[in-house]
Parts: structure tokens; C-alpha cells; sequence
């Protein structure tokens, strides 16, 4: 017997997207650890200086797994300096309440 793969419900009310919301806010946030990864490569003659920043849980067993047993991964790429600037707090919102909610 094959396994069935999860749908989304046809239609969400406010009332329920409400309540959902409230309770996934209502989570108590994870302590997150943040890194730093900058690497130069060299291309097309020129040296280009990459930086990446990696938000994960302190706790490794608080990660969540999806249904194909891998990590969740979210990617943002910015070449704005004050987009960057103004998205740094993103992360850890998202991940102090949403890493365990998956």
C-alpha cells in the first residue's frame, strides 16, 4: 500500500489562520546559535569575497526533519547592503519559534 502524500485543505478560514497563528506564536522561542562562513573565489579574473550566515538551533535534536528525512533549508541571497541590514533579525524570529514546529 502506498503511503499518501499530505494535501492542503481546500479552503482555510480566517477564524482557523487566526488561531494557528496565535499558537505557533505561543511556542517558547529555542536559544539559536549563529555562524559566519566567508569564502573568496576567484572567477571571470576578479576575486569575489562570499559571506554566508548559518542560523541553527543550539540544541542539534531540536532540528526538524522533513518527510524525506532531510533538514529544512531556507536561502536568501542579498547583494544590498541595507536590505541585508534590515533582514538580520529574520533568522532568529523564524527559527526561536518555527524550528520545532515543522
Amino acid at each position: 500500500m502506498k503511503k499518501r502524500s499530505w494535501e492542503p485543505p481546500g479552503i482555510v478560514s480566517r477564524e482557523q489562520v487566526i488561531k494557528d497563528t496565535e499558537e505557533v506564536l505561543a511556542m517558547p522561542d529555542i536559544p539559536i546559535k549563529q555562524t559566519e562562513d566567508i569564502f573568496r573565489i576567484h572567477a571571470l579574473g576578479m576575486e569575489w569575497d562570499i559571506g554566508a550566515m548559518i542560523s541553527e538551533p543550539e540544541d542539534p535534536g531540536r532540528i526538524s526533519m522533513g518527510a524525506d528525512g532531510k533538514k529544512p533549508v531556507s536561502f536568501c541571497s542579498m547583494a544590498d547592503r541595507e536590505i541585508l541590514s534590515s533582514w538580520s533579525a529574520w533568522p532568529s524570529c523564524w527559527l526561536g519559534s518555527l524550528v520545532t514546529g515543522f
